[in-house]
């Protein structure tokens, strides 16, 4: 329990996950601060700054034409010139003066007289400049001399006087509104500066744990390197960080402790095997331990009460260190060898078969793990404790399928053992979806079954195509492609029990 709360309160998956919420918040508190910062100061600033030119602009073009009618000779002056001077002021005005429309709803009352005293002036101004003008046109000299004098030169004053005044309040306005947007600005930078503050620091701790890991990923595969190099004697994995990578550096290096003590049963079970090879060699050739006298003298030869003695010394010590698996892998073995060596009889119950058959995946599951796959399909009408096969059919097979289908995949595969009915006996087809043969293979197999070979690679094949043809049991065939599969079909013909 105690261990279990550390973990919970060191966890570095919880940690990093609560630091890149925090830094992720940082960052859109960030993001958020910068698009207010922009719509609420820079762009009110930047507008009213816009506003302050256009105004100031459209106060000099206005003066401009102020000079311009003030110096104009009305008797001898170029009237292209004043037209094309009305033309311009008219166009200009309109053009302004709807850029500043959308200004009036940001007015106060001061600006907002200003700005209509202002439209309504220009209005005027423009209509008496368009009076003068048409008066000249048709040559009416005096009429627009007095025109311009009596109206339109007050006029013209009087909208300059405006256009002033407005611009004078815009740049005290401005003036207000820039400090006060100035100051908003000072507490957004302010806040800013705490969001960078925040994500640095908080992404330094997920840099920190980042790096841990990566670290500790590079001492397990140095190790694991090592242990792949046969060096199962390389020091414990150490590290010191969180609960997970301590508890994962535990776990790795029992289970390196483990695989020793596998390897160490391994390389005693190979002696034995070595022995018994040894002693098989010397008894008689291995084509002729397929007939039933001379295998019954090969096991004559091999004491299996030392065998068993050895094995059940290993199982009780693996019971007493608690290695449950090397405990179960060693049973499995022993049941293999009992199978094996226990009985004289050359017919064996199907059921029998089954279960040394899983012993065996057992033995070959817990070293390849999920690459390699095992699966029954037997019909409900076989009764696999009252059907009889010849003893130690189906193991070779499903270990050919094992080692030179499935294990030569990367990815693995699966074997699928089915079991149905067929005319006077029983049908048994072993397939695997793993290598498969080319064309070639398979005829050279095809070739060395019919000929009785028993050397070379397949061996278990020609072991069980032999023991089919001792006694006439059955028969066996091949079927396989390239990158598809192998099926190793059996057809065994009924028995009784008896012996041999």
């Amino acid at each position: 329990m105690k261990r279990e709360r550390k973990s919970k309160k060191y966890s570095s998956v919880i940690r990093m996950f609560v630091f890149l919420i925090v830094f992720m918040f940082s960052l859109l508190l960030q993001l958020s601060l910068s698009q207010v910062r922009n719509n609420e100061i820079l762009s009110p600033m930047m507008d009213r700054g816009n506003d302050v030119q256009a105004l100031s602009e459209y106060l000099s073009k206005l003066e401009e034409i102020n000079h311009y009618l003030a110096s104009y000779r009305w008797d001898y002056g170029d009237l292209s010139e004043l037209l094309m001077k009305k033309n311009e002021f008219v166009n200009y005005s309109d053009s302004k003066l709807k850029t500043f429309e959308y200004l009036k709803n940001n007015f106060g009352e001061e600006e907002y007289v200003l700005f209509e005293a202002m439209i309504t002036t220009t209005k005027s101004f423009s209509d008496l400049f368009e009076q003068i003008v048409n008066l000249q046109l048709i040559g009416s000299t005096p009429a627009a001399t007095n025109l311009y004098y009596e109206k339109m030169k007050d006029c013209g004053i009087f909208l300059a006087q405006y256009a002033r005044e407005l611009l004078e309040v815009l740049i005290n306005n401005s003036s207000k509104l820039y400090t006060s947007l100035g100051l908003l600005n000072d507490e957004l930078e302010k806040l800013q500066t705490l969001a960078i503050i925040i994500m640095i620091f908080f992404g330094c701790f997920v840099v920190h744990d980042f790096i841990q890991i990566i670290s500790s990923m590079d001492l397990f595969s140095k190790s694991a390197k090592a242990i792949s190099e046969g060096n199962l004697d390389c020091p414990d994995v150490e590290i010191k960080g969180s609960a997970e990578i301590e508890n994962l550096a535990v776990v790795f290096n029992e289970m390196k402790r483990s695989m020793k003590n596998l390897v160490n049963v391994l390389e005693d079970k190979h002696k034995m095997e070595i022995e018994l090879k040894e002693k098989e060699n010397e008894a008689i050739e291995f084509e002729s331990i397929l007939e039933r006298e001379q295998l019954q003298k090969l096991r004559s030869q091999i004491n299996p009460h030392f065998l068993f003695n050895t094995l059940n010394l290993t199982i009780y010590s693996s019971r007493q260190e608690k290695a449950v698996k090397t405990e179960r892998l060693l049973i499995s073995l022993s049941n293999l060898f009992r199978y094996s060596l226990a009985s004289n009889d050359f017919y064996a119950p199907l059921s029998s078969e089954i279960k040394i058959v899983n012993e065996y995946y057992i033995l070959y599951h817990e070293r390849f793990g999920d690459r390699l796959l095992l699966f029954w399909h037997i019909d409900d009408e076989i009764d696999v404790t009252e059907t009889y096969v010849p003893s130690f059919i189906l193991q070779p097979l499903v270990e050919n399928s094992f080692k030179y289908g499935i294990l030569p995949l990367e990815q693995g595969g699966c074997v699928d053992i089915y079991v149905e009915p067929f005319e006077s006996g029983i049908k048994i087809i072993v397939h695997d979806n793993g290598l498969g043969m080319s064309s070639d293979e398979l005829k050279l197999i095809e070739n060395r079954i019919s000929e009785h070979s028993a050397s070379g690679e397949h061996l278990g094949l020609y072991n069980v195509a032999a023991r089919l043809r001792l006694g006439d049991n059955g028969s066996m065939s091949v079927k396989s492609e390239l990158n598809k599969g192998t099926d190793i079909e059996l057809i065994i013909k009924n028995t009784e029990a008896k012996n041999v």
